[in-house]
């Protein structure tokens, strides 16, 4: 997971650019859906975070808040935020 092998390819593409640049934008990701929902999933999301992050990224370096699992969400209510550098977790969008 960590290469970038289960993700979209223009994601991989996107984090191997910026790290040629030395570019490291903070970016913020909001994780939402459109119908009202139970949330599930949520510890897993942070495991793949915790272990596939960029090589040099550390999940101690991040801030991530979420709802948790059995908890209800409304539509477009945002059920899981992340603040980070773009190039930690680019290639795991797709996960």
């Amino acid at each position: 997971m960590r290469s970038g092998y289960y993700s979209d390819k223009y994601f991989v593409r996107s984090r191997e650019v910026l790290l040629y640049h030395c570019m490291d934008p903070v970016v913020t990701m909001q994780v939402f859906q459109k119908k009202d929902a139970f949330v599930a999933g949520t510890d897993e999301a942070i495991g793949i975070l915790k272990l596939c992050l960029t090589e040099g990224y550390s999940f101690s370096d991040l801030d991530a808040l979420s709802l948790h699992d059995g908890d209800r969400a409304e539509p477009w209510e945002t059920v899981m935020r992340i603040e980070e550098p773009y190039a930690a977790f680019s290639h795991l969008e797709t996960l």
